[in-house]
């Protein structure tokens, strides 16, 4: 019974719940999907994260890759089916994307910059870790829910990840099964992002497979436990 409105900017194009009228949404809750965007094409991130979102005073965003597609690789590489050559996005242009999407609602609503919410599910985990946290993490801290997915990032941070002022409104919570196909690449990113200095939780689903597990459900739940934590 909601509006939900479409838009672009970037080289993304994004959904988005329109707020209730007379609503003044102060923070983001931001769905970034998993490679096929089938969660973004159903709209399902959006049904599970828009009550949240506006019991928080939030809005709910699911945004959709440069390539349709996949968020880790290059906007040109448009054919994500198994099988395909990969073509990895290792500049960050995708991460420059997102931003652009984000600035856009802190540019029309009161957009506290000091907390969001972020929900990455496989390939959208992947490009969070390995990309957005790397490049852009000071400017959006708060709670990321990592969901079957999670990489440790090639290259340096490109702000100072050193100084835990910098770092003590984030928190990244990693949810896996202990059959998921990227397990391995998962327990890598872990000890690198705590090493780091971040704090990190984990939850391993027993005898679950890839994504097998209600994300959506855990991102909601990662993000009440964030709240409890940190307050709103």
């Amino acid at each position: 019974g909601r509006r939900v409105c479409v838009a672009s900017a970037g080289g993304s194009e994004f959904r988005f719940v329109a707020p209730a009228e007379g609503a003044a949404p102060s923070s983001l809750v931001v769905y970034v999907h998993g490679d096929g965007a089938r969660a973004y094409a159903s709209d399902s991130a959006l049904r599970v994260l828009a009550p949240w979102a506006e019991a928080h005073h939030g809005l709910a965003v699911a945004v959709l890759s440069p390539n349709g597609c996949a968020w880790w690789q290059k906007a040109s590489q448009t054919n994500c089916a198994e099988g395909a050559v990969p073509d990895p996005d290792s500049t960050g242009q995708n991460a420059d994307a997102l931003k652009a999407v984000l600035d856009t609602f802190r540019q029309r609503y009161d957009i506290v910059t000091s907390r969001a919410y972020f929900y990455g599910a496989s390939g959208g985990s992947i490009f969070l870790t390995s990309s957005f946290l790397r490049r852009f993490g000071n400017l959006y801290p708060g709670a990321y829910a990592l969901n079957c997915g999670g990489t440790a990032p090639g290259l340096a941070f490109a702000w100072n990840a050193d100084d835990p002022t910098m770092r003590a409104s984030t928190k990244l919570y990693f949810t896996y099964g202990d059959k998921d196909f990227l397990k391995s690449e998962i327990e890598l990113a872990i000890p690198f992002f705590r090493s780091t200095g971040f704090r990190v939780d984990t939850q391993v689903i027993p005898n679950a497979e890839h994504c097998a597990f209600d994300a959506h459900g855990r991102a909601v739940s990662v993000f009440d436990a964030f709240v409890g934590e940190f307050g709103e």
